[in-house]
């Protein structure tokens, strides 16, 4: 998360103006080094839950402007990105004229996408850091089963649920000079709040809406959904990560991140 989170009420709408808003900002955190905690945290760790994608039909769900996607392609998937956000979705496609990787990205609310394709079309379906900001995530979640073969892999990060409770960051001391540890309060009130991104590092600060959801409806939608559980990973930076980059300190004290890696159940459908 960007900053101290609120619990204001905000209506679901409001999620796609918001990223439209923030595209220039968010293009620049993505394509200047400033978003370490992807590339360090966990970006890497839901690479290594995801596997190999060579030669696998991949849909990244809330794309974003294609960074993860990009990766996602140059590691020999054959992908298809889409965002409900205009903004984001050009920004992609501008990459993709720019160095082209075979990616096809698509403005859709991912809602509507298993009406975009035929059952059982991708081997894996990813999400990164996109569900939480999805005011319909639990539909989302069923459209990722429909969508993928017997066998194939369901696998996203998001906030960790005890992040996004959070509505205080300890203030920097002497002893704990970046923030770590945090007030953790109304948990069990799911629903949207809004994240403030005031970070240093930013062109400006921006406001996005995100959905608070337990440990336990992220698990029970799941199994709900029909999917089997295969692992989850609470990532953090490893302390070599940290000497190099003090910012990432809070990681190892309180969990920032959640990867689930989830397989759809059934008698397995070569690729195609």
């Amino acid at each position: 998360m960007g900053g101290r989170a609120g619990t204001k009420r905000v209506r679901p709408p409001d999620a796609r103006q918001a990223w439209d808003d923030a595209i220039d900002v968010w293009e620049d955190f993505q394509e200047t080094g400033k978003d370490f905690s992807r590339d360090r945290v966990h970006g890497p760790a839901l690479l290594r839950s995801l596997g190999p994608v060579r030669g696998l039909r991949v849909l990244d769900v809330g794309c974003g402007q294609g960074r993860f996607t990009r990766r996602l392609a140059k590691l020999g998937g054959r992908v298809t990105g889409i965002d409900w956000s205009n903004g984001m979705i050009e920004a992609a496609q501008a990459h993709e004229r720019e160095a082209p990787l075979g990616i096809e990205y698509l403005r859709m609310d991912a809602r509507n996408a298993p009406r975009a394709w035929p059952p059982a079309t991708f081997d894996r379906v990813v999400a990164c850091m996109s569900l939480m900001d999805m005011p319909n995530a639990p539909t989302v979640v069923r459209g990722a089963h429909r969508l993928l073969r017997p066998g194939g892999r369901f696998v996203f990060s998001v906030s960790h649920p005890l992040n996004t409770a959070a509505i205080q960051w300890e203030l920097p001391s002497a002893d704990v000079r970046y923030r770590g540890a945090m007030l953790v309060d109304r948990y069990f009130e799911e629903g949207p709040r809004v994240t403030q991104w005031a970070m240093k590092r930013l062109k400006r600060p921006f406001a996005t809406p995100y959905w608070h959801r337990t440990f336990e409806s992220w698990f029970s939608l799941l199994r709900r959904s029909g999917f089997e559980i295969d692992s989850l990973t609470e990532p953090h930076a490893t302390e070599p990560e940290v000497r190099s980059n003090p910012l990432l300190a809070g990681t190892r004290r309180v969990p920032f991140f959640l990867v689930m890696n989830c397989i759809r159940g059934g008698p397995r459908t070569p690729a195609r």
